[in-house]
């Protein structure tokens, strides 16, 4: 990845904050519908998707990426925001990352968009279970679950340079 790569991290928990501080280091992020209070500076958080004013080559949606079929998962985010209202943003070889997309994807493959389901990933799955685990039973999690976060980055590039 280089720095003209640019990412949209829209909707999730902590893990997907974590892993646009990740990117961050390595291309341009916008962050939408996280807890922003953990993102690097260099983060450009929107209040709005209709503030992203340029279109995104990738997109990291979260794990799952929706609870009603319809609107992206966004814990930290008030309001209700469509899958769909992300297509105008994407540019025309836009690849859409999602954990348990599910019939969602057609949502962007009918547009010709390729989507790539992190949690098919067997590595992931994996990984993922660890900090489930080990913060239901450890009282301080937080190293733990940036291990954790470190390795759904490991696994998402295994996703980009497969896609790229």
């Amino acid at each position: 990845m280089n720095k003209k790569e640019v990412f949209l991290i829209a909707g999730g928990d902590l893990r997907q904050s974590y892993l646009a501080n990740i990117i961050a280091k390595q291309a341009k992020v916008y962050a939408f519908g996280l807890e922003k209070s953990v993102l690097d500076e260099s983060i450009t958080v929107l209040d709005n998707i209709d503030d992203l004013k340029e279109q995104v080559k990738y997109v990291v949606l979260p794990l799952p990426v929706t609870n009603d079929g319809v609107n992206i998962n966004m814990p930290y985010f008030n309001e209700k925001v469509s899958l769909y209202s992300l297509i105008p943003f994407l540019s025309h070889n836009a690849v859409v990352f999602g954990g348990k997309v599910g019939k969602e994807s057609a949502i962007f493959t009918y547009k010709g968009f390729e989507v790539i389901d992190y949690l098919e990933r067997e590595e992931l799955t994996v990984l993922n279970a660890v900090p489930v685990v080990l913060l239901k039973y450890m009282k301080n999690g937080t190293d733990f679950f940036v291990c954790a976060v470190e390795f759904f980055y490991y696994a998402l590039t295994i996703s980009f340079e497969t896609s790229s």
